[in-house]
């Protein structure tokens, strides 16, 4: 299979994704809606990247806009999943720094029309470490009889897979871009069959929510 082939099939288990949490959408508790806006935000993105390419042949500016967006939610979600205390402080310190950080960013390194491979880079670390502390306190709750059967813990394994490869794949990217485009191509073929398989499992949590819930309690 072709990239291009592989990056629409991506696309479609992207929707079908969307299309489960929708289903199972009034299910869900606050921290868990929160992640599906995520998963919305990425779609739509991809969405826009390609009325992007087809009207004007650029991409950048869409993951510009994302990767802020992104991490503003995920760190949301990771500070639901832990209960933090004094959440509205910390929520309004997970809006304003991605967002000075893009800026920033934007400014000096890497114009709208460039790749922001510096964001990717840092928001994969971030949500690493997110991902591995979530799972972390999640398998030591007490109220969590069954982790298998804990949707956070699913959503927290998923995200920390697809994280992970999101991390090797642009800091890669950023070393042999330049000289080596055909183990970029072959990166990014391997890139985009993890998030294919990362949101599959996603959905998949997503559309048996209810019954995972259900036996949780």
């Amino acid at each position: 299979m072709t990239t291009h082939k592989l990056y629409y099939l991506y696309l479609t288990i992207l929707f079908l994704c969307s299309i489960c949490g929708f289903i199972s959408y009034k299910h869900f508790d606050l921290k868990s809606k929160i992640l599906y806006c995520s998963i919305l935000l990425s779609l739509l993105a991809e969405l826009a990247r390609e009325v992007l390419v087809i009207l004007f042949n650029i991409k950048a500016p869409v993951y510009h806009f994302l990767c802020f967006l992104d991490i503003t939610l995920i760190t949301i979600y990771y500070i639901k999943t832990i209960k933090l205390k004094h959440e509205f402080f910390f929520i309004s310190i997970s809006i304003i720094t991605p967002l000075a950080l893009e800026i920033l960013n934007t400014w000096f390194f890497q114009p709208m029309k460039s790749l922001n491979s510096n964001m990717f880079i840092l928001e994969s670390f971030v949500v690493i470490i997110f991902s591995l502390h979530s799972l972390y306190c999640i398998l030591l709750d007490d109220n969590v009889k069954n982790p298998i059967i804990n949707p956070d813990f699913w959503f927290w394994s998923f995200l920390l897979f697809m994280w992970s490869g999101t991390f090797f794949f642009w800091a890669y990217i950023k070393l042999i871009y330049t000289n080596a485009k055909e183990y970029v191509d072959l990166m990014q073929y391997i890139q985009i069959s993890i998030n294919a398989f990362v949101y599959f499992g996603i959905g998949t949590i997503f559309y048996y929510y209810p019954k995972m819930i259900k036996y949780a309690d």
